[in-house]
């Protein structure tokens, strides 16, 4: 009775403070059927859906109540833009540093902003393009000797598509960032953790039982490995300088281990979760798309045949070899992925109360310690700008090269790694990553996607991802899918192919 008279007080005093924050901004309310906590459930379980009705009800411009705080959403075009890139002076992403802290299970104001500040530093540096050239030989030769070994282990069984992208990219940009004695054995307690995160953020959510305990264990490998592996001369054997400079950032910073390890947990999240997503989607839209395949992987072929020679050549040269100059529809392909698979919402923190411009006959007043939130949805799927928007179309933005097209899409798409000041520090290396596995994936295996039920994939539609942090599904069957070797492959001269490619099935 007592837990009762405690919920109703929470929830009423919850809406007292609501309403007093409303009535100051004249701006329509989204109503929720369970006060306080109805919206983070609506937004959990369909965040695209919650979106798109509020848009139609209540406009570009409206307030919502996130778990007891009551938000700014903006959809105006002009206002989402503002949001993300032109408003460092008053806006600020502290709610990404209580985020990181909430997932990495780390105690309130650990990750300082000194340290935050250090970390992102080292992060811009570690993967700029010079810094990627460098990366990049390590980088791709574990791509491919973890591709082929996933592939290996399962020659007779489909292979669910988020394992088969997401234990390939994390076991290769792991270990040659951290090193070969980084403990790969922690990818599915990562990916319990990262499937997860609403409900870790959030005590209201109750997080279950399962990703608490694999954050334990996560938590736990990598203590024993910065114990076991750490050399405060020589940093870590064998890992890439970027590796080495982050881990002696986190010891130079003297946390106890549990909050270092959970500042790791942290960066690996923010390493990894949006590229594994974003590059299973690519793949779901291309086996969906036997088109789109067709093109992009003659494309790859044609570029490696008549300009590099071999994949090897390929991946020697400088990483602008894998822009949109050499492969424009690999370029557009990834760009209409990440403009459909945006997360929902972009959540920046009001430094100073100010007079925030909308459009140019709107202004709202915001006070410090506010939130604003951009729906990058509105953007990126809105008819007015992109025809037949729901749709995966792998060349669209090969046409954008037009000077009027340019002209009118300069601020678009939004893109899942954020953007302006606030952007994802190691957006190019993402991207890079992501070509990487595109093109010895296209190059090297014949791939076809299944469901659970060994019916062939239809077309995969982009209401069916949540943009939340879970694996890409259809309907509701994972996408599967079955790998051969890539038969016009088989005689090439190249020592990635010589190397691993003859013993699998054709």
């Amino acid at each position: 009775m007592i837990f009762v008279y405690l919920i109703a007080s929470l929830v009423i005093l919850s809406c007292i403070r609501s309403f007093c924050k409303i009535s100051s901004q004249s701006l329509p309310v989204v109503t929720s059927s369970v006060p306080w906590i109805g919206t983070v459930i609506e937004l959990f379980n369909d965040a695209l859906g919650l979106l798109q009705r509020n848009r139609e009800r209540y406009g570009s411009v409206y307030t919502m109540s996130i778990a007891g705080h009551q938000v700014i959403v903006v959809c105006h075009r002009e206002g989402v833009v503002r949001i993300m890139r032109d408003a460092p002076k008053c806006l600020t992403n502290s709610f990404n540093t209580r985020m990181l802290e909430a997932v990495g299970g780390v105690k309130s104001n650990t990750i300082t902003h000194v340290l935050f500040g250090k970390l992102s530093g080292l992060i811009t540096r570690s993967f700029s393009t010079r810094a990627i050239s460098k990366l990049a030989p390590a980088y791709t030769q574990r791509v491919v000797e973890e591709m082929m070994s996933l592939v290996k282990g399962q020659t007779r069984q489909p292979i669910h598509l988020s394992q088969f992208v997401g234990e390939c990219l994390y076991r290769a940009v792991s270990s040659m960032l951290f090193g070969p004695r980084f403990p790969l054995d922690t990818y599915a307690d990562f990916m319990c953790v990262d499937s997860q995160i609403p409900r870790l953020l959030s005590p209201i959510l109750f997080p279950p039982r399962q990703a608490t305990r694999a954050r334990k264990n996560l938590k736990k490998k990598l203590g024993a490995f910065i114990h076991d592996c750490w050399d405060d001369i020589h940093g870590l054997p064998d890992a890439a300088l970027a590796g080495t400079a982050i881990i002696r950032t986190l010891r130079e910073a003297a946390l106890p281990p549990c909050d270092e390890q959970g500042v790791l947990l942290a960066f690996l999240l923010g390493l990894h979760a949006n590229s594994l997503r974003v590059t299973t989607w690519f793949l779901a839209f291309l086996l969906s798309d036997q088109v789109a395949l067709s093109r992009i992987r003659e494309e790859i072929d044609h570029v490696i045949d008549t300009e590099f020679g071999s994949l090897d050549a390929l991946f020697s040269s400088p990483v602008q070899s894998l822009g949109k100059e050499n492969f424009p529809l690999l370029d557009s392909a990834l760009k209409e992925t990440m403009r459909l698979s945006v997360p929902p919402v972009f959540m920046r923190a009001v430094k100073v109360e100010t007079n925030f411009p909308i459009d140019d006959a709107t202004n709202i007043t915001v006070k410090r310690g506010q939130y604003l939130v951009a729906d990058g949805c509105s953007l990126n799927m809105g008819h007015d700008i992109f025809e037949d928007s729901n749709e995966f179309r792998y060349d669209r933005f090969v046409q954008f090269d037009s000077h009027e097209d340019a002209e009118k899409h300069t601020h678009l798409p939004v893109s899942p790694f954020g953007g302006g000041i606030h952007a994802c520090k190691g957006q190019d290396f993402a991207v890079y990553e992501m070509k990487v596995f595109a093109i010895v994936c296209l190059r090297l295996l014949n791939v076809t996607a299944e469901t659970s039920t060994g019916t062939s994939m239809h077309q995969v539609h982009p209401k069916a991802n949540t943009s939340i942090p879970t694996p890409v599904m259809y309907l509701e069957d994972g996408i599967f899918v079955r790998v051969s070797k890539h038969v016009d492959c088989m005689y090439l001269n190249d020592s990635i192919i010589n190397r691993i490619f003859f013993d699998l099935p054709i």
